[in-house]
């Protein structure tokens, strides 16, 4: 494992998101970081002195850096929750680009205000994107290990896939069933193996709605 930086700060908005992830490697490697969370008046005041004028943001001893995949990655270096053969790590990227095209697949719904409308969006995706997407992520995972995605260990491939099952085992994606991912094995295995971390338990005791 790589030394951990003397001071990690990660700055984000108060939900459930993305960079839910970075926190969750940060709390599973057990890697001390100073979780500020934003409202999005302070985030106003903010904004033009960050990387690229979003969030999140991660001050590592004094600098800045975004993008949430680069900040996952850097915590899955320090945190040992990163492959370190080429092609292990080549698969875990291509999981978690996965999971992006399921999120990006999604995220135009949200800002949809006529509610019959967002509600049909999110109906074609359950029934003709989501499945796809959802089976080549079960065709990836589990081939070292039925209860790791790539490898006989947690990385951060698993992260974001338990990130992702719970985000729509949550049911706060109105018109997506809940139920969308149960009949893939391969991914409910690794969620089940994450949710049952003793430092996943208590962060969710602690942040979870």
């Amino acid at each position: 494992m790589a030394a951990p930086a003397s001071h990690i700060k990660l700055t984000h908005f108060d939900r459930i998101d993305r960079s839910t992830s970075i926190r969750l490697a940060l709390t599973i490697a057990n890697i001390p970081f100073q979780d500020e969370r934003v409202s999005k008046e302070q985030w106003a005041t903010m904004k033009q002195k960050m990387p690229f004028e979003q969030l999140p943001v991660m001050d590592i001893d004094g600098e800045l850096f975004s993008e949430t995949n680069a900040l996952l990655h850097y915590v899955g270096a320090i945190g040992d929750l990163m492959p370190r053969d080429p092609i292990m790590a080549l698969r875990t990227d291509q999981i978690i680009g996965g999971v992006d095209d399921i999120i990006y697949a999604i995220k135009p719904t949200i800002h949809i205000d006529d509610h019959q409308l967002k509600l049909t969006k999110r109906a074609a995706l359950a029934s003709d994107v989501l499945p796809v997407k959802l089976q080549a992520l079960e065709n990836l995972a589990g081939n070292e290990s039925q209860d790791f995605a790539i490898c006989k260990g947690l990385s951060i491939a698993d992260i974001v896939l338990y990130n992702l099952l719970h985000w729509f085992k949550s049911g706060v994606l109105e018109g997506v069933p809940s139920e969308i991912t149960e009949t893939y094995s391969n991914l409910n295995c690794i969620y089940e193996t994450v949710s049952k971390n003793e430092r996943v338990i208590k962060w969710n005791e602690a942040h979870r709605t």
